[in-house]
């Protein structure tokens, strides 16, 4: 039985290419975990105990496919799918149907994350990855109101994310900036009341300014966060961003598509500049 444990109780780190110098993957997602208990207490405030069943269906085969990868790839196990599950869970809301979450999150896990490596290895968010399959598959399914208080919650998550550099205030200023332009320009007055007023301000932290899955040039940043602010806009429907994370969902999707074409851009045109200089 330990033999066949022991890719999860073994003491070597997985490896994980985005942290930081004296930050470990562990220590990234306690502190994730940490940040989304005011998000979670809000949740529990306004959903109330049938948000329950969701967490746990979504929790279970989030932390499932992680296990059967990890024992097959000899690697240690963390808690990545305890934050998957639980960011999901806090967009999608109660009113999901059990067995539609359970397939949604496993999708994104395996297709996005898992099948790349595990965490720190893959290019899209499985998180983002499962509720874009939830809108393709179930048109007909809609997302809950966000809980009150949710984006209000999320200030001090985003405060100590910042600080401790985990998320970048590039990408986020640079998203944030790109949407209040473009709603005024269109006429539709500053869209900043819409972020606390729904899902914004929680996607925008968690799921936009993922380190893994967003650009990682300092100038990338900003054309990421710019890119993606300007897409949610582009997306909102009639109602306004406040109607849902719809349009969040599909924006960061592209973005995180695009996030290795805009470094690849930067790289080249440093070195172009370089090469001039030395000229």
């Amino acid at each position: 039985m330990r033999g066949f444990l022991s890719p999860i109780l073994s003491p070597v780190p997985a490896r994980s290419p985005f942290v930081r110098l004296g930050w470990t993957a562990d220590r990234i997602v306690l502190m994730q975990l940490i940040c989304l208990l005011p998000p979670a207490a809000a949740a529990f405030y306004g959903y109330g105990y049938g948000i329950l069943p969701v967490l746990a269906v979504s929790a279970i085969a989030a932390v499932l496919w992680q296990m059967v990868f990890t024992i097959v790839r000899r690697r240690r196990m963390g808690l990545d799918g305890l934050v998957s599950s639980l960011v999901f869970v806090l967009i999608v809301g109660p009113s999901v149907p059990l067995w539609q979450a359970a397939l949604a999150i496993s999708f994104g896990v395996i297709v996005a994350e898992q099948v790349f490596g595990g965490r720190g290895f893959n290019f899209l968010n499985p998180v983002v990855v499962s509720l874009a399959f939830l809108v393709f598959s179930f048109p007909s399914l809609t997302f809950g109101d966000a809980a009150p208080w949710l984006s209000l919650s999320t200030v001090p998550a985003a405060a100590i994310l910042l600080l401790t550099r985990m998320i970048s205030w590039r990408q986020f200023l640079g998203a944030v900036s790109s949407l209040l332009f473009a709603s005024l320009v269109a006429g539709d007055g500053p869209a900043i009341e819409a972020l606390f007023q729904g899902h914004g301000l929680f996607i925008l932290v968690f799921l936009a300014c993922d380190p893994v899955t967003s650009a990682s040039t300092n100038a990338g940043r900003w054309a990421n966060g710019l890119l993606v602010g300007g897409l949610i806009w582009l997306f909102a429907p009639a109602g306004g961003l406040a109607e849902g994370p719809v349009p969040f969902v599909q924006a960061i999707l592209l973005g995180s598509i695009f996030a290795p074409l805009i470094d690849t851009v930067v790289v080249m045109l440093n070195v172009r500049r370089r090469r001039s200089r030395r000229g």
